[in-house]
């Protein structure tokens, strides 16, 4: 499985509300709050000839699993080692790809399980969610 990511415009608050909405086109009451695309991704591939990405630039998954600090370390000590073995092995693509299969199945795991558990919300809360 392959994701692919492509950035778009980010909606206004109204857009999202929709025009029918009692909070459609109410001021702010500060700070203009500004919101992120965490659309779940991966980066293929992760490594290659002079570069290595981890944490967040090699894979994003939802932060509400409270996964983000613990795959930003893993990710930057494999990163870590499969530099240093692209170092050493010269022109050899082993080393970036034994990462990059790493870092995919672990995501397509983690987006399994994660998604598992989001279809078990929908039997809990009702059909809205679908």
């Amino acid at each position: 499985m392959r994701l692919t990511y492509a950035p778009g415009p980010r909606p206004s608050l109204d857009a999202c509300l929709g025009k029918n909405s009692e909070l459609a086109g109410l001021p702010p009451l500060g700070t203009p709050v500004r919101g992120e695309d965490v659309t779940w991704r991966l980066v293929q591939p992760a490594a290659g000839p002079g570069y290595v990405l981890a944490g967040d630039a090699a894979a994003i998954l939802d932060p509400a699993a409270g996964h983000g600090v613990l795959k930003a370390l893993m990710s930057g000590m494999m990163a870590a080692q499969t530099a240093v073995q692209m170092l050493t092995a010269g022109e050899s693509p082993e080393p970036a790809a034994a990462y990059c299969a790493w870092l995919t199945a672990w995501f397509e795991h983690d987006a399994a399980h994660l998604r598992k558990w989001y279809s078990q919300l929908t039997v809990l809360v009702g059909s809205e969610l679908a």
